[in-house]
């Protein structure tokens, strides 16, 4: 819903943990305000999605293979731009052409509450995973942010909530196999 939620790590790792299980998978930085793909991955801004959205580029000169990895396009250089304008086609255009070559495409954004980009982009996609961490996120915020996104007609796929401490919640139980005793914590 907000900013320092985790997005961008959720993102980042659901990417990682789809290209390590072998599945064709492409990350793309659409956070334009604050990108971070870049960093994470200690590449340089260079071209990427708001240069082949801004009609600079073609898709293929934007896309960046990480070698043992997965593909990857960083927010890039035109990140200025006018996301309703590009909604009736560009981006359309885009979301079209990597479904046909990735089993998934896994878009880091913006925030919900604070910018309509995520929003708009939400309309493309085939659903979204809200990010939410313990302690921090709020409840009306995150109810707010679900609203706004199925007004746009996104499919919200479920939400990850991060910040546990090991021991924290769950449940401990005993178990034998007639030979000793283990000890489980969940």
């Amino acid at each position: 819903a907000g900013p320092s939620e985790g997005k961008s790590t959720l993102a980042q790792n659901l990417w990682a943990g789809l290209c390590e299980a072998n599945y064709r998978c492409i990350l793309i930085d659409m956070d334009f305000r604050r990108p971070s793909v870049h960093r994470y991955l200690k590449l340089d801004m260079g071209v990427g999605v708001s240069d082949v959205l801004a009609g600079k580029m073609d898709i293929q000169s934007g896309i960046r293979s990480i070698e043992g990895r997965g593909d990857v396009m960083t927010a890039g250089e035109s990140r200025q731009l006018n996301l309703a304008a590009l909604a009736g086609s560009a981006l359309p255009s885009l979301f079209d052409h990597l479904r046909s070559h990735y089993d998934f495409i896994i878009v880091d954004t913006a925030p919900i509450l604070p910018v309509v980009d995520s929003r708009i982009i939400g309309e493309h996609v085939d659903g979204a995973v809200l990010s939410t961490i313990r302690d921090r996120s709020r409840l009306p915020q995150m109810i707010a942010a679900i609203e706004l996104l199925r007004a746009h007609d996104t499919e919200i796929l479920g939400v990850v909530v991060s910040g546990f401490r090991s021991g924290s919640y769950g449940y401990s139980y005993r178990y034998g196999y007639g030979y000793g005793y283990g000890y489980s914590h969940y």
